[in-house]
C-alpha cells in the first residue's frame, strides 16, 4: 500500500524572506535546468542549503530554501562557471559537487572543472561576504587530465574540509587536505589492483567520505574488480577492506557511522538490487538485500532516524524516488514521488528545522524536488 506524503510545492519567488547570510540578487530564470549532482545540508538560521549543477549554464549554483507556510521560498546564487559581467565564460564547472555547511555558517563546495579536468573547491564566508575566488586544488596529470570526479567533502576535527575524489585518468582514489583553508595537500589514497580479465586498476568512483573522531572512512567502487571497498585511517595511513565482492557490486555507496557502528547502502550492479552492509566495532560486515525489485538501488542516501537505518534511493524501472525503512525482519518500501515526474536522481537527506527532508533532481521538470519525511 502506498502511503501519501504531504508535498511541498517548489516556487522560485526571489527574496520573499529575510536572508541573513548577506544580500544578493536572486538569479534563477524559471527555464534554467538546475539540480543535477545535487548536494544538500542544513542552512544556518533555518532552511535547506543546496549546491547543484546548472545544466543550462554549465555552471555551479547554490540555493537556500526556507519554508513559508506550505511553500518553499528560494534564494539562489551563481557560484562558478557563469558568464562574468563582461560576458566571459570560465568554462564547464560544477558537476560531481559535494557541499557542507560548517556550524559557523561557512559553506564549502568541492566540484569538477570539466573544461580543465580539475578539482576545485570554493568557500562562502559568513556575514555579507560573497563567495571567495574558486581554488584549483588538483589539476590532474598527463596530457589529458581528468580528476576531481565523484567528490565527497567532510570536515576534520579542526573544522577544515577534506575531499575524497576520483582521478579518472589515473584510475585512482585521491584525497585533499588543508590546514588553513587555502593551501591544499593532495595525495593518492588508493590505487587498487588490475581486474581478473586484465583490466587496468580503476578505483574511487562514487566516493562517500565520513569523518568521526579524526578517522576518515571512505566507501568507493572498484570498477576493475566489481567490488565495494572501505578505506579507513588518516592522511598517509589508510587500510582497505573489501566489503562486498559478490558479482559486480558497490556502485552509489552512501556511508554512515557513529564511530562504532558503520553502515553502507549501495547498489548490487549485476542484479540491480539495493543492499545494506552493517558492521559493529571490529566485527565482520553483515550484508542484506533491502530491495530486489527491477533496477533498484542507485543514488542511495543512507541516514539514521530514531536509532534505525533508513535509505532513500532510485527505482530505475518506474523512475521513482523510494524510501526503505526497517519493519521487523523485513524492509517496508514507500513511494516518495515519481507518479508525474521522473524522480530519485542524486538523492539527498537532510535534517533541518526539526524535520527530515528528502531531495532529488526532477528529471522531468528539470528542477530540485523536496519532500518532508515527518
Amino acid at each position: 500500500m502506498r502511503r501519501a506524503w504531504p508535498l511541498l510545492a517548489l516556487v522560485l519567488v526571489g527574496c520573499r524572506h529575510e536572508y541573513t547570510w548577506g544580500s544578493f540578487e536572486p538569479t534563477p530564470p524559471p527555464e534554467d535546468d538546475h539540480g543535477l549532482w545535487l548536494s544538500a545540508d542544513a542552512a544556518p538560521g533555518g532552511g535547506l542549503a543546496f549546491a547543484f549543477y546548472d545544466r543550462t549554464r554549465t555552471a555551479l549554483g547554490f540555493a537556500v530554501a526556507r519554508n513559508v507556510g506550505d511553500v518553499l521560498s528560494w534564494d539562489v546564487e551563481k557560484v562558478d562557471g557563469y558568464p562574468s559581467s563582461d560576458g566571459l565564460d570560465s568554462g564547464d564547472r560544477g558537476t560531481f559537487c559535494s557541499m557542507k555547511v560548517a556550524p559557523s555558517g561557512v559553506v564549502w563546495i568541492s566540484y569538477h572543472d570539466a573544461t580543465n579536468g580539475a578539482l576545485r573547491v570554493v568557500r562562502r564566508p559568513t556575514g555579507s561576504q560573497p563567495w571567495d575566488e574558486p581554488m584549483l586544488v588538483d589539476g590532474g596529470s598527463g596530457a589529458h587530465p581528468r580528476t576531481g570526479m565523484f567528490t565527497s567533502l567532510a570536515f576534520d576535527s579542526a573544522g577544515f574540509p577534506v575531499v575524497a575524489y576520483h582521478d579518472d585518468a589515473a584510475g585512482t582514489l585521491r584525497i585533499a587536505h588543508t590546514s588553513d583553508g587555502t593551501t591544499w595537500q593532495t595525495d593518492t589514497a588508493w590505487t587498487g589492483q588490475p581486474g581478473p580479465d586484465g583490466a587496468a586498476a580503476d578505483v574511487g568512483e562514487f566516493a562517500s567520505l565520513v569523518i568521526v573522531d579524526g578517522v576518515e572512512s571512505i566507501a568507493f567502487y572498484d570498477r576493475a574488480n566489481g567490488d565495494l571497498h572501505l578505506l579507513q585511517g588518516t592522511a598517509g595511513s589508510y587500510s582497505d577492506t573489501v566489503v562486498d565482492s559478490t558479482g559486480d557490486t558497490g556502485q552509489w555507496p552512501s556511508l554512515w557511522t557513529d564511530g562504532t557502528t558503520l553502515r553502507i547502502a549501495y547498489q548490487e550492479v549485476t542484479n540491480q538490487d539495493l543492499r545494506l552492509a552493517t558492521r559493529s566495532g571490529a566485527g565482520a560486515f553483515q550484508i542484506e538485500t533491502v530491495d530486489d525489485g527491477l533496477y533498484r538501488g542507485a543514488d542511495s542516501a543512507l541516514f539514521e532516524r530514531d536509532g534505525e537505518p533508513q535509505i532513500v534511493y532510485f527505482d530505475g524501472h518506474e523512475n521513482n524516488m523510494m524510501l526503505a525503512t526497517p519493519s521487523g525482519s523485513q524492509w517496508a518500501l514507500t513511494l516518495l514521488g515519481g507518479e508525474d515526474s521522473a524522480l530519485g536522481f542524486f538523492n539527498e537527506v537532510v535534517q533541518a528545522d526539526g524535520h527530515w527532508w528528502a531531495a532529488s533532481y526532477d528529471y522531468t521538470k528539470r528542477q530540485i524536488f523536496t519532500r518532508k519525511l515527518d
